[in-house]
């Protein structure tokens, strides 16, 4: 007596999934053994209450605690807000200062500037740090009167009222 049509069907199935495993299994042995965790790292640069700015290279998983182990602390900084378990997400990591607040600012400035101001600063009063060349909009400070976070990231929008005269496109 012959086997019925989902017998073949289910043994091909198993069979199937038995090859699979098999070749998934081998790939990700000899993946293991090459050291490829097809991982891209990250970098970032690290401002603030350190001795000296610099970018590092780290794995998507790193933590606070592994930027930290690779830099070296200003005495003012604050290292009871530094929070070790966080993971590294963005490109930029504020170490804090004691009684400050430390804000990068970024965007339609000349150049990516870190400023520190005593805490209890509000928002507009980052303005006085422009660059006078700066294409930014100064209006965008005026309007906001908010208290500045620690290690935030204000990134500062273009001056709309600039026509570009130069004909280019």
């Amino acid at each position: 007596m012959g086997l019925f049509w989902w017998e073949y069907i289910s043994c091909a199935l198993i069979g199937a999934l038995l090859i699979s495993i098999a070749i998934s299994a081998f790939f990700g042995a000899h993946r293991h053994a090459q050291g490829d965790d097809l991982v891209t790292p990250i970098r970032v640069h690290v401002v603030g209450a350190v001795k000296h700015e610099q970018e590092l290279t780290l794995p998507p998983s790193a933590t606070m605690a592994d930027v930290l182990a690779r830099i070296e602390l200003a005495e003012a900084a604050d290292r009871d807000n530094l929070r070790l378990d966080d993971g590294v997400y963005r490109s930029w990591v504020i170490i804090p200062t004691k009684a400050c607040v430390s804000v990068l600012m970024t965007g339609s400035i000349v150049k990516n500037q870190l400023v520190t101001l005593p805490e209890g600063s509000r928002f507009y009063e980052l303005e006085r740090f422009l660059d006078p060349d700066a294409p930014a909009d100064r209006r965008f400070f005026r309007r906001k009167k908010r208290l500045l976070q620690d290690g935030e990231v204000i990134v500062v929008p273009p001056n709309r009222s600039i026509i570009d005269t130069s004909g280019a496109n």
